[in-house]
């Protein structure tokens, strides 16, 4: 469409998409003993305040950014020509952290047809996926949230430990208390490996696009806003987080790809991923390599409009609210 053909809306949509400096909602650590946002680095394992002790609790908080991520690339090559020592530059890589993959769509089975969207490395492993999980912050979550509990949830789904002596909560309780409860959390307390997994069930359900599945729609604290989309397909025979949720909730744990020189335990639930991989219970593209399959698979969501090649990076876009000595005043 042409520029002279554009509402003014829309106008300032594309002009929005290309502004270095906007203003958006983000999930920060807010300290209200304090009165100001924290870094990770100034929060103790415990989730307090390095200074004052203070409880730090997440929460969406309207800042100015800068879009660094539109430099990601450029940062990542000029790094090559720099006389620094290797393990500078190779941990600079791994902050700006480029990953190539997928965004793919799960319609779910609400009334309003919500799109949830993720981001994958791994978009060959779809056949697996067997649930989604949410970042608490994620906006999606109170469209999501059912209004009441579909006939059969496990109890184990419901958070029914969290209220003692009520019965049975709707979900909207369910999730705003689990909200609630890991909102002091940290991200490195949210991706402690040595945590147990823990979430709630929204009472909605999503279709897998590759399957075709009914597959259910859940919040977790191990769901970070900070990469990707905040929202992530669960494939637990293969991702080791994931296998740990599914294992807490009893979801189903289904293999699709094992290494080609076999090896594999025929019972075991979790098998790594190896170089050599091949694809297996995933329909039309069984026996095919994980590169191969891959490349396929997108290609055939695709065709739906169910999936599309992309490129996240760990690098977010610059907050620089903050007042500080070094920065802004």
């Amino acid at each position: 469409m042409a520029w002279s053909e554009m509402s003014a809306r829309e106008q300032r949509r594309v002009i929005d998409r290309y502004r270095l400096a906007y203003i958006d909602e983000a999930p920060v650590n807010w300290c209200p003993g304090l009165g100001t946002v924290l870094a990770n680095e100034e929060i103790t394992q415990d989730g307090r305040s390095e200074i004052g002790n203070f409880r730090v609790y997440r929460r969406l908080l309207k800042q100015w950014k800068i879009r660094i991520t539109a430099y990601a690339d450029r940062l990542l090559a000029d790094l090559d020509p720099l006389d620094w020592p290797e393990p500078i530059k190779a941990m600079q890589r791994n902050w700006i952290g480029r990953s190539e993959g997928a965004m793919i769509e799960f319609q779910s089975e609400d009334s309003a047809g919500t799109v949830i969207k993720t981001f994958t490395t791994r978009p060959d492993t779809i056949f697996g996926a067997t649930y989604l999980a949410l970042a608490p912050e994620h906006p999606l979550v109170n469209a999501l949230t059912a209004k009441a509990w579909p006939s059969g949830t496990p109890e184990q789904w419901r958070r029914q430990q969290a209220f003692p002596g009520r019965g049975d909560p709707p979900p909207i309780d369910a999730v705003e208390s689990y909200r609630r409860s890991v909102a002091g959390h940290s991200d490195r307390q949210r991706i402690d490996e040595h945590e147990g997994k823990t979430g709630v069930f929204t009472g909605s359900y999503a279709i897998n696009p590759a399957t075709r599945e009914r597959i259910p729609v859940f919040v977790s604290e191990y769901v970070l806003m900070g990469y990707g989309t905040g929202a992530v397909m669960g494939v637990p025979a293969h991702d080791e987080r994931d296998y740990d949720f599914a294992k807490t909730f009893d979801l189903p744990i289904r293999r699709v790809v094992e290494p080609v020189d076999g090896g594999v335990d025929e019972d075991a639930a979790f098998v790594a991923h190896t170089e050599n991989e091949r694809l297996v219970n995933s329909g039309r593209f069984d026996g095919m390599s994980a590169v191969e399959g891959e490349t396929a698979i997108v290609d055939w969501l695709e065709l739906d409009g169910a999936a599309e090649r992309s490129v996240s990076y760990r690098l977010r876009d610059w907050l620089f609210s903050r007042q500080r000595y070094w920065g802004e005043p």
